[in-house]
């Protein structure tokens, strides 16, 4: 290491003494221009690493002073504590009253875990549950995606699990010979990205993804699911007993192919070599991706890009025997091959998940993000699962998730009917409620503005004055007439 002649480093209290007051300066910023707003949603994430270290980050949502959208990190703190509703609750009261924005804030998105949901039962801001994770559990577990065969210590898993690990150091070099080698593919890629910080451009008015940036956000990500534990992933079911039908227990074996074809491959620099200049011949750019459980639409990516590398995996199993695989490479690699009805399982999975794939990009978008638009995306991705075609499959696949669907968003009553009230004062969520919840809406309006004006002033001059305007505002005219008798 070499030293810089005549630099004295600072020492470490100076150092922690700058950095105390450069966060008290950022956080009096944040004070002052929080000031100025009159409402705000926040949302809420809480995770672990690996080591077991929690943290949660509270982002704060407002209109600015100049009419447009604004974000911003308003805490993120280390979380020792255990995490129960309680100590929540405590933390994001603390931090919210802080920065002078408790009373200001008046709902929170969070995600559906039994902790959260009941540290609601001590904060005054009504509790949203994230749009984008309910779609996401539909998915998964509708087509039982996580579900895991139970595990046997047998001595056919250990001698299993030894052939697993042939392709993970076993290589063979330009002369045909066989080598140690550690070393993982550098261009098929692993699936990793934090839903809350995906700026995807809006789909409002016709605006689409460039596919270019697309597929470098996945393609510059690394599996890190081991090192990080979320929320997002608890209510992801993983038991066995959930597949009900054989079209579950169909797709299952098949995504779980997909995943293990996609590790292989990254773990060999033969298969990966293989891969690599066969999509140079078809000049193709993507690679493959694995999905992660906690990753919105990282299924969907995990089977797009399979479908994508179609022809290429085709011919890797036609070629197989000529690539200097050992018997036991052979056996793994054959475990993971697709059968002519696994293929079309995919296709049709791809074909319906690409509407909750669009579906979770519209609703996480930066620039029109509302309630409204997220009643909007449901209302519709309802009516597409509804509707029939004449494959039989792709219908028992809209049938599945119809049923979910439902399951967690109508039968949710308190979250429905909260997107549903918020939908009544967005344009493009006004414009699918039916006439029975745009009345009911309406007449709740009507009335909560009634009892502001009757308690806005105590001294009779004021009141006097008020009740004169509510008369005056108020008075009955043939639309009204109607409007009020129905």
């Amino acid at each position: 290491m070499t030293s810089i002649l005549g630099y004295k480093p600072l020492t470490r209290r100076t150092v922690q003494r700058q950095l105390k007051r450069l966060s008290k300066n950022h956080t009096d910023i944040l004070v002052a221009e929080l000031k100025q707003i009159d409402t705000l949603a926040v949302t809420t994430d809480l995770w672990s690493d690996r080591k077991m270290n929690s943290y949660m980050c509270l982002t704060g949502h407002y209109i600015n002073p100049d009419s447009k959208l604004a974000s911003k990190v308003l805490s993120f703190t280390a979380f020792p504590k255990r995490h129960t509703s309680g100590k929540i609750s405590y933390t994001i009261k603390k931090e919210l009253k802080r920065l002078q924005v408790y009373d200001k804030t008046h709902t929170i998105t969070c995600d559906g875990a039994s902790n959260i949901r009941k540290s609601f039962e001590f904060l005054k801001p009504k509790r949203v549950q994230c749009l984008g994770h309910k779609l996401h559990l539909i998915v998964c577990n509708t087509l039982c995606l996580w579900v895991k065969r139970q595990q046997q210590t047998t001595e056919t898993d250990y001698k299993d699990e030894s052939m697993n690990e042939s392709f993970d150091d076993v290589d063979v070099d330009d002369d045909g010979k066989m080598v140690n080698t550690n070393n993982l593919n550098d261009d098929t890629h692993n699936f990793y990205t934090d839903q809350t910080t995906w700026s995807e451009p809006d789909m409002i008015d016709g605006e689409s993804l460039s596919s270019d940036e697309d597929d470098d956000m996945y393609e510059n990500s690394s599996d890190t699911s081991d090192v990080v534990n979320y929320n997002w992933e608890e209510d992801v079911i993983e038991d066995q007993t959930s597949i009900s039908c054989i079209e579950q227990y169909t797709i299952n074996q098949a995504i779980q192919k997909c995943r293990g074809f996609v590790k292989t491959v990254n773990k060999s620099s033969i298969l990966s070599n293989f891969v690599n200049k066969e999509k140079n011949k078809d000049k193709l750019n993507n690679s493959l991706m694995i999905d992660c459980k906690s990753r919105w639409n990282s299924t969907h990516r995990l089977v797009q890009s399979i479908l994508f590398h179609k022809s290429i995996i085709g011919r890797l199993y036609a070629e197989k025997y000529e690539l200097y695989f050992t018997r036991k490479q052979l056996t793994k690699l054959s475990r993971f091959e697709l059968n002519r009805e696994e293929w079309i399982k995919l296709e049709n999975v791809q074909e319906v998940l690409n509407s909750f794939f669009e579906a979770t990009k519209l609703i996480s978008g930066k620039q029109y993000s509302t309630i409204g638009l997220g009643y909007f995306a449901v209302n519709n991705l309802k009516e597409y699962l509804e509707e029939r075609s004449d494959n039989h499959e792709i219908d028992q696949l809209k049938t599945l998730l119809l049923s979910q669907l439902i399951n967690y968003f109508d039968n949710d009553v308190n979250q429905y009917d909260l997107l549903k009230r918020h939908a009544f004062l967005d344009p493009i969520g006004f414009g699918i409620l039916d006439r029975t919840d745009r009345t009911k809406f309406e007449r709740e309006i009507k009335t909560l503005r009634k009892e502001s004006i009757e308690s806005v002033a105590d001294s009779s001059v004021s009141n006097f004055h008020l009740k004169t305007i509510a008369k005056q505002q108020l008075k009955p005219n043939l639309l009204n007439g109607f409007l009020s008798s129905v």
